[in-house]
């Protein structure tokens, strides 16, 4: 499975990933790191998938100070079938 994370900038969003749902947040952490970033919330095990955490909210440690991740969501595409 090839990696589908791509961390960019925008000039109105800032930083940010964009990533398939089939991604574990220990790829997501690593490719943020190889910028100098680090996602605003993760889950506390960090061989979850992003789809799977996202599906349920994303509450983890550091849900009392950025909220859960879905807050930090800012497009979703979900396919069905």
């Amino acid at each position: 499975m090839g990696s589908r994370i791509v961390v960019s900038e925008d000039t109105s969003l800032g930083s940010y990933a964009d990533v398939g749902g089939e991604q574990l947040w220990i790829d997501v952490l690593r490719a943020t790191l190889d910028r100098g970033l680090s996602p605003v919330s993760w889950t506390d095990y960090l061989y979850l998938s992003v789809g799977g955490t996202l599906s349920n909210a994303g509450i983890s440690g550091q849900t009392f100070r950025f909220g859960p991740q879905i807050t930090n969501v800012y497009e979703l595409d979900v396919v069905t079938g």
